[in-house]
């Protein structure tokens, strides 16, 4: 399995670089890439600015989005161009969400067992990142134009939906979310230790 974070956002909102943000001890990013550590293949998406920046644990490919300014797609077509020949599908992790370790873990789980074109997280009834894509629609995800992310994607297939606790799926778009992360910070720390 391949597995992207995709972080070439601009992060308006926040108003500063929130991926070097600390939270518990460690840059906001580094959270999604632990997400991520059961891949045997693994991207880190960025836009040309960001080189540099990050310290990546080692294994981890860099993906420069220069296209970054024409939407989210185009962070997603260039994980799935990247993707080795040699894996089953492609799982997408956001690069602000902190919490989505055993998320992804589930996701995976349910991919592996029931070999569905795609596993999402379902929020209401409806998919959303993080999400597994197999190899048989990559072709769609190439497909997206614009300011779209996978959802798009997911409602057209047979998605099958993972139900996990919401406060897991919170991504830090503004300083007062960071807040919040911190607050949750220690129902995060009870969880991995039931592991």
């Amino acid at each position: 399995m391949a597995a992207a974070v995709l972080a070439s956002g601009f992060a308006k909102r926040f108003g500063a670089d929130k991926l070097s943000t600390m939270l518990g001890g460690k840059p906001l990013y580094m959270w999604a890439l632990e997400a991520t550590a059961l891949c045997d293949y693994r991207a880190f998406v960025i836009r040309p600015e960001q080189l540099g920046k990050y310290s990546l644990p080692e294994g981890v490919s860099v993906l420069v989005n220069r296209r970054a300014d024409k939407g989210m797609s185009e962070a997603l077509k260039l994980a799935v161009s990247w993707t080795p020949y040699q894996a089953s599908g492609l799982l997408a992790v956001l690069g602000d969400m902190p919490f989505t370790k055993p998320v992804v873990q589930k996701l995976l789980k349910v991919f592996s067992e029931t070999g569905a074109e795609a596993v999402a997280v379902g929020l209401d009834g409806k998919p959303m990142t993080p999400s597994v894509f197999s190899r048989g629609v990559f072709h769609r995800l190439l497909n997206l134009r614009g300011d779209v992310g996978a959802r798009a994607v997911l409602s057209e297939i047979k998605t099958v939906l993972v139900d996990v606790e919401e406060w897991m799926l919170l991504d830090i778009d503004k300083v007062e979310d960071l807040k919040e992360a911190e607050k949750r910070l220690e129902l995060w720390r009870r969880l991995q230790h039931v592991d």
